[in-house]
């Protein structure tokens, strides 16, 4: 807890911490989670208040005081009674001392002690009370009763484990719209659901060889999100292969080769060269980073370089098998039984209204889908001729080089601004109280 302005043990802030502590105890189920006494009888909170409630009565008769007046005072006996000295100290600021007059607290803790047993049904007890009843009244409190009055963070093992593991669960459904969303536009982009599927599974089973690869050749056993990250990453680098690779083939069928291995060296040494400049300037990009005193940034930029290199070599010595297979099995297959349905559709067609099937009208039918591959393919014939027209234009010339580089001046100037954060960084809002609750209790407070 901490005070915005003022003693955090004024008398109206004891006042109001003995309130949250009797609306914790007083919520349902608390009564069969909590640390219960020999005598049957919940364990109090640890807090200052128990300097007020009779608790230490018998190290000093003053520690009777529920009216909380004159708290300072009392704290200040506590702190120098040597039989709750330690006691109070779990709960003041390391350089505060409140028999100093002009000495001000600003921050305190309560602990709340839950039953320790790791029996299955208590554990879900007490995730199930924590995440259900717990949170939800801190919370009210915090953000609606005591907002710019007093600041309350909070921790507890489960309850972060909880809220990571939601927190978790509802990014995989971004993850998968991810994959869906790089899965369609394969899809659309190849035109086969053969080759999409394949390059989607190559660049699965290379971060598989990199984790591998990552922990047994290399030591490293830390994992951690930004390594989660680059499964992203690696998709967006990994798709971009497979349209090179399988483009490159497509539009080596627009030549004339003595055969298909002739055809297949041509395609494999273009598509080849191509991904390995991008591949070896990222792959570099990487490791610079992998120099970092900093654990997390060290291990992602040398985990992400090993997959990037991964990659590339599943794309030379795996992909175009995945092409030959579909382009000399898979294609003329299915194009084999297209034909024989749509035949057979046109014949029980012609066959009801009595007429007969026009066997050139078919023949010139297929022989449509065998155009140029550019003269099929809508983004190639949209930056061959209207984009190209436009951007050869004289305004065009002039004006789109000065954007670019005053919007480069721009950003330029904004990241000479840049300033180091001082404070915790929080990837998400639900753990803005955890990061704030660690920092307090290692700035503020002796470890207990």
């Amino acid at each position: 807890m901490e005070s915005v302005s003022g003693n955090i043990f004024s008398e109206r802030n004891l006042k109001v911490m003995n309130d949250i502590e009797m609306r914790v105890q007083t919520l349902s189920g608390y009564n069969d989670i909590c640390l219960t006494l020999f005598n049957g009888q919940c364990d109090k909170p640890w807090s200052v208040l128990r300097l007020f409630d009779a608790s230490y009565v018998e190290a000093d008769s003053s520690f009777n005081a529920s009216s909380y007046q004159n708290g300072s005072e009392i704290i200040c006996k506590g702190f120098q009674n040597s039989a709750t000295s330690n006691f109070v100290k779990l709960f003041l600021e390391t350089n505060y001392n409140p028999c100093i007059p002009s000495s001000l607290a600003t921050t305190t803790r309560i602990f709340f002690h839950f039953g320790l047993s790791s029996a299955e049904n208590l554990k879900s007890k007490r995730t199930y009370f924590q995440t259900n009843y717990l949170k939800p009244l801190v919370n009210h409190i915090a953000n609606i009763e005591l907002l710019n009055r007093i600041n309350i963070y909070y921790y507890s093992l489960e309850l972060f484990i909880h809220d990571a593991s939601s927190q978790a669960v509802a990014d995989l459904w971004w993850g998968a719209g991810s994959f869906t969303f790089i899965f369609l536009i394969m899809w659309l982009q190849t035109a086969s659901l053969w080759i999409t599927f394949m390059g989607l599974y190559s660049i699965i089973t290379s971060f598989l060889l990199t984790n591998f690869i990552y922990r047994y050749c290399f030591g490293y056993i830390y994992f951690g999100f930004f390594h989660i990250a680059a499964m992203f990453i690696i998709i967006g680098i990994g798709a971009d292969d497979v349209f090179v690779f399988y483009d490159t083939w497509r539009l080596t069928g627009n030549k004339n080769f003595p055969s298909k291995a002739h055809r297949l060296s041509e395609f494999y040494k273009i598509a080849a060269k191509t991904t390995f400049i991008t591949s070896l300037t990222t792959t570099l990009a990487f490791l610079a980073t992998s120099f970092s005193p900093l654990l997390a940034v060290k291990t992602f930029g040398l985990f992400s370089a090993i997959l990037v290199a991964v990659n590339y070599m599943f794309d030379l010595l795996y992909f175009p098998t995945a092409v030959m297979l579909y382009s000399e099995i898979i294609k003329p297959f299915a194009d084999d039984k297209l034909l024989k349905c749509y035949c057979l559709i046109k014949t029980i067609h012609f066959r009801i209204r009595g007429g007969h099937v026009d066997q050139t009208k078919i023949a010139q039918r297929e022989s449509m889908t065998n155009k140029n591959f550019e003269d099929r393919n809508k983004v190639v014939l949209f930056f061959k001729n209207k984009f190209y027209r436009l951007m050869t234009t004289r305004t065009c010339k002039i004006s789109v080089p000065l954007f670019f580089s005053a919007l480069s001046v721009f950003f330029i100037y904004w990241a000479t601004q840049l300033e180091t954060s001082t404070g915790s960084v929080s990837n998400k809002i639900i753990y803005i109280h955890y990061d704030t609750w660690a920092d307090q209790n290692a700035s503020f407070f002796k470890v207990s």
